[in-house]
């Protein structure tokens, strides 16, 4: 039987966000500036290698690339984007779990329905600039925060309408875009190798079920 890699290199990265936001050929060049330079600011931990060895994105690297490429979307500068992921990674990856639980218990003819799930973030591009004890920041202002519905609920409520700038990213919808991309877009990947990627997270810890 051959061997499944259990990674994706940089160029296989590149050309699937490419692909994937359906980046213009004039756009190309500077989108491929933006993924060089999280890997030469170290960005995913354990990406860069060093000088003429080929980065390796395993699920770990990948999905948080994933999440600063959506955050760049939404306007979150890049120093902020990754800042935001780092801090929030472990419970940004039980989201990545929870939606790989569904889509492999689909590919294996089993129904498993995810919960939707909401990563509340802050898109105040001017926060680095405020005071720390302005009268409407929130204790976790700068942080972003993976909600279900109700919790996104409550929260809204609590906040008795203070929070205008704030984005809620439906993160179930996304998740799934992205896994139905690798396996069905314009360079679609063997459901083997995705799940050889995958099978590489970290085993899921008793901190991680309480997130």
């Amino acid at each position: 039987m051959a061997h499944v890699p259990a990674y994706l290199g940089s160029r296989d990265v590149e050309a699937f966000f490419r692909r994937f936001l359906g980046i213009s050929e004039d756009g190309s060049k500077a989108f491929t500036g933006r993924m060089k330079h999280l890997i030469r600011q170290k960005f995913p931990e354990g990406v860069n290698t060093g000088h003429g060895v080929p980065a390796r994105y395993y699920a770990d690297q990948f999905f948080q690339v994933v999440v600063v490429v959506e955050l760049w979307q939404w306007g979150v500068p890049p120093a902020r984007a990754t800042r935001l992921v780092t801090d929030a990674w472990p419970a940004l990856r039980t989201s990545v779990r929870s939606i790989w639980r569904e889509v492999d218990a689909g590919e294996h003819g089993a129904v498993i329905k995810a919960e939707p799930i909401f990563w509340r973030v802050p898109v105040e591009a001017l926060a680095y600039l405020t005071a720390e004890d302005r009268p409407w920041r929130q204790p976790d202002a700068d942080n972003l925060i993976v909600l279900t519905p109700r919790e996104r609920d409550e929260r809204e409520q609590l906040a008795g309408g203070r929070e205008w700038r704030v984005a809620y990213i439906e993160a179930d919808k996304l998740l799934r875009q992205v896994f139905e991309f690798l396996k069905f877009g314009t360079d679609p990947l063997p459901f083997a190798k995705i799940a050889s990627l995958m099978n590489t997270l970290p085993p899921e810890t008793d901190d991680d079920r309480a997130t």
